[in-house]
């Protein structure tokens, strides 16, 4: 019995002094691990259809020292990511690269503790990009175990309370934003995009009232295009920092409908979209020319107007609807009256 008391002793004993030596060993399961099976469209447009991973920190970080665990699964080893490229993105949609870099295969054992992996040096960002480039063996299938990174609050000039987007009876968009600057702070960036890969400069706006809360309001310019719009910080060294993206629906789809079409002595125009829009409306015939016009203020989203077949004779016309930004055209045909 004291030999028995004395080996389970041994055998504890080993057990810690194991898991004492390799802290931060990975498993041999598939299961803690990420794996891709299929190559997607990149966030970053530039890296094409890729085996990838995103991380959204949430808010704005230093990048720091990272540790990487290779895929450690015995059975797929080779499908561990060998050469990978890591961005960074302060909104997700614009990437700047850190760089390429490469990871061992694993081992397998229940010991894999991994390899130190590249130091981002205080690289601020809100968004961690890793895209595989390949593998060990055909890159059909790629991933890894874990990323550990060590991250630091990143010091803001900007504290921003809120950032909206509301549409005005006009149905343009008007930028407003709640925040406080500190005495680094120069001005606020304002850019939009339809896309969200090509930028447009709209407006630098100075900051005012340094440490104290600020309301800040933007009139867009008017269009017949819904943008999203990215609103950032530059400091007195240059530096820019995206505080929030806003989106806005302030131009909606535009349509008309026109019935009956045929029609013999009047056909009804249901304008969809276009309230609060002063409209004109034109009836061409086939050569060009204008038989009827006129103008229509719309206050409501389905408002109508009647054409009169007085001064059309039979045949087919062309309606055109301008609301001042589009014009919009349907074909009519007006019948003689039986």
């Amino acid at each position: 019995m004291k030999l028995f008391l004395l080996t389970t002793i041994l055998l504890l004993g080993l057990t810690e002094i194991n898991a004492q030596c390799y802290p931060d060993r990975h498993s041999t399961s598939v299961y803690d691990s990420w794996l891709s099976d299929e190559k997607n469209p990149n966030p970053n447009t530039t890296r094409g259809l890729s085996h990838w991973i995103m991380y959204d920190l949430g808010s704005t970080y230093n990048l720091g020292q990272t540790h990487f665990w290779n895929l450690n699964d015995p059975d797929r080893l080779a499908q561990g990511m060998q050469n990978f490229y890591v961005d960074v993105s302060a909104d997700g949609m614009t990437w700047k690269e850190i760089g390429e870099f490469s990871l061992s295969q694993a081992s397998g054992a229940t010991n894999y503790e991994g390899e130190v992996g590249p130091d981002f040096d205080g690289e601020k960002a809100n968004y961690i990009l890793i895209t595989v480039k390949d593998n060990f063996s055909d890159g059909a299938i790629a991933g890894f175990s874990e990323m550990k990174i060590e991250l630091t609050s990143a010091s803001l000039a900007i504290n921003l309370i809120d950032f909206l987007v509301e549409c005005s009876v006009d149905n343009i968009p008007r930028l407003g934003w709640t925040a406080i600057a500190d005495s680094s702070s120069e001005y606020f960036l304002l850019e939009q995009t339809l896309n969200g890969e090509d930028w447009e400069e709209l407006a630098e706006i100075p900051v005012d009232n340094i440490n104290q809360e600020q309301n800040y309001i933007y009139d867009a310019n008017d269009s017949e295009d819904n943008y999203t719009y990215r609103l950032s910080s530059v400091d007195a060294s240059g530096n820019i920092q995206f505080l929030q993206l806003a989106a806005t629906t302030c131009k909606k789809d535009r349509s008309f409908d026109v019935w009956p079409n045929p029609f013999e002595v009047n056909a009804m125009v249901r304008l969809n979209g276009f309230e609060n829009k002063d409209v004109t409306y034109q009836v061409h015939d086939m050569l060009g020319r204008i038989a009827l016009s006129g103008n229509i203020a719309v206050r409501s989203d389905d408002e109508s107007f009647s054409i009169s077949s007085e001064r059309l004779s039979s045949g087919q016309y062309i309606l055109t609807i301008d609301d001042g930004f589009e014009t919009y055209r349907k074909t009519i045909i007006h019948t003689a009256t039986r």
